[in-house]
């Protein structure tokens, strides 16, 4: 918790763990800085809905349960209108999480977007802005969100 509390605080983001369960993706725990530039709604305990074609579930369908995704799956155009997902779309998220790491390509319904990636059967996840553009996020985020992830996966690691 102490390591998700720095991220947040060297990112001015919601940090969030999840924990892979036979039901989905389950909050464990949050840590979200006092003014905040993104606001995450999910709080600990939400399951993740894995018919939502999002970063969380893609990590989780593509490393633990198979890459098909429900029928009634959905995903957000850029405006943040909910449509049915496409093939194509699905095809994406589940090629990009097949590595462990990815992000969301849009934002949610709520407006936030996740920079994620899975530690053992949990995953590190913070709450991007919607902007920069997708071709931005690495740029933005990724350098300082890789410290973290293997900061965190080798304490966990030396743990076991």
């Amino acid at each position: 918790q102490h390591q998700l509390m720095q991220l947040s605080k060297a990112t001015d983001l919601t940090a969030e763990w999840w924990t892979s369960t036979d039901q989905g993706m389950v909050l464990q725990f949050r840590h979200a800085p006092i003014a905040k530039e993104v606001q995450v709604f999910a709080h600990v305990g939400f399951l993740y809905p894995r018919n939502r074609l999002e970063v969380i579930p893609a990590l989780e369908h593509a490393c633990f349960i198979g890459d098909q995704f429900p029928d009634d799956t959905v995903m957000w155009n850029e405006s943040g209108k909910q449509l049915p997902a496409t093939k194509k779309s699905i095809k994406r998220y589940v090629n990009m999480a097949k590595h462990g790491r990815s992000y969301d390509a849009q934002m949610n319904g709520n407006g936030v977007r996740r920079i994620a990636g899975l530690i053992g059967r949990d995953c590190l996840s913070i709450g991007i802005p919607p902007i920069p553009r997708i071709d931005d996020i690495e740029k933005e985020f990724g350098e300082i969100f890789d410290q973290y992830y293997y900061s965190i996966a080798a304490t966990l690691e030396e743990e076991v």
